[in-house]
C-alpha cells in the first residue's frame, strides 16, 4: 500500500508540533494535537478504503480481461460506496468481507490470522480505525472526543497498514 501521503501528513504534524513546543506555545500545540489526531485517523481510514477498493477493481479488471461493461457493473454494484458494508465496524469483525469471497477464502484468511499474533493485532487496529472513522464522520467531527493521542493513532496506522497490505496481497493472488 502506498502510505507515503500519510507519512507526509505525519511528518508535517511532527514539524508543526516541534516548532510549537520549541517556541513554548503549549496551548497551540495541544490544539494542533487535538485536530491532527482526527485528521490522521480519518486520512488513514480513507486511504485503506481507496487501496482495498482499487485492488478489488483491479482483480475484476484482470479476471474479466478488462471488459469495460463487466468492470463497470461490478464497480457500480459491488465496490463503489460499498466499502463500509464490507466490515462490521461496530462489532469489530471482518467476517462479512471474508464471506463475500466464499467459505474457502474465509477459512484460509481466518487461519492465517489465528496463526499470526502480529496480523491479528493489525486486524484489530484496522477495525478500530474504521470504527473511529465512522464516529468522526457521523458524530460531528469537531466535537467528537477521540480518546487516542496522535502517537496512538500513528501506532494504530502502522499496525493497520500491515493488515491492509495483507488483504491486498491475498486479493491480488486471487487474480493469478
Amino acid at each position: 500500500m502506498n502510505a507515503s501521503i500519510i507519512d507526509r501528513l505525519i511528518e508535517h504534524f511532527l514539524q508543526i508540533n516541534s516548532f510549537l513546543m520549541e517556541t513554548r506555545q503549549i496551548s497551540m500545540s495541544l490544539e494542533i494535537n487535538n485536530h491532527y489526531r482526527k485528521i490522521i485517523l480519518f486520512s488513514c481510514a480513507s486511504l485503506y478504503e481507496h487501496e482495498l477498493s482499487k485492488s478489488i477493481k483491479e482483480l475484476f479488471m484482470h479476471r474479466t480481461g478488462n471488459s469495460e461493461q463487466l468492470v463497470s457493473f461490478v464497480f457500480s454494484k459491488a465496490i463503489d460506496r460499498q466499502y463500509h458494508t464490507y466490515f462490521d465496524w461496530k462489532n469489530g469483525s471482518i467476517n462479512t468481507f471474508l464471506s463475500l469471497w466464499g467459505e474457502g477464502f474465509k477459512k484460509m484468511i481466518k487461519n492465517k490470522i489465528a496463526q499470526n499474533k502480529e496480523l491479528k493485532e493489525a486486524m484489530e487496529s484496522f477495525l478500530e480505525m474504521g470504527r473511529e472513522r465512522n464516529c468522526l464522520a457521523h458524530e460531528n467531527f469537531l466535537d467528537y472526543n477521540l480518546e487516542k493521542s496522535v502517537e496512538e493513532v500513528i501506532g494504530m496506522h502502522k499496525k493497520a497498514s500491515l493488515f491492509v497490505d495483507f488483504l491486498i496481497t491475498e486479493i491480488t493472488q486471487m487474480g493469478q
